[in-house]
């Protein structure tokens, strides 16, 4: 509980007055989790426009501005490869309302926290 609500003080999770439900123990999609690294990192800008790669993500989508941002930044990952915040897949989708793993969501966080200096720590 509190987490969830820094999370809410912090305006990474909405959950009071937005008619959104948290559901703590429920599963999480790709964009829902993205959206909380983005929210994490104090970036919010929603006049994106987004040209998306991915041919399952529209401009209007909810989750579209945070898919830009995070595809606009790289980091340099373990073998000195540059690699964007979030990927998609190899036939080109980025699936957003399928559920994230528990991987794919560490790898967003990692890739986050690198690529704006948070935790700069970590190697």
């Amino acid at each position: 509980y509190n987490y969830i609500v820094i999370a809410e003080i912090n305006d990474i999770a909405r959950t009071r007055d937005s008619g959104y439900y948290f559901n703590p123990n429920g599963d999480i999609t790709r964009a829902d989790a993205l959206i909380f690294a983005i929210r994490a990192a104090g970036l919010t800008d929603y006049d994106y426009d987004v040209e998306s790669a991915f041919s399952d993500v529209d401009n209007s989508d909810y989750f579209a501005y945070a898919l830009a941002i995070a595809n606009e930044i790289t980091v340099i990952d373990y073998d000195d490869e540059t690699t964007p915040v979030v990927e998609g897949y190899s036939d080109g989708t980025f699936r957003p309302y399928n559920n994230i793993a528990r991987s794919e969501a560490m790898a967003i966080a990692i890739r986050a926290a690198l690529a704006w200096g948070i935790g700069s720590e970590i190697e």
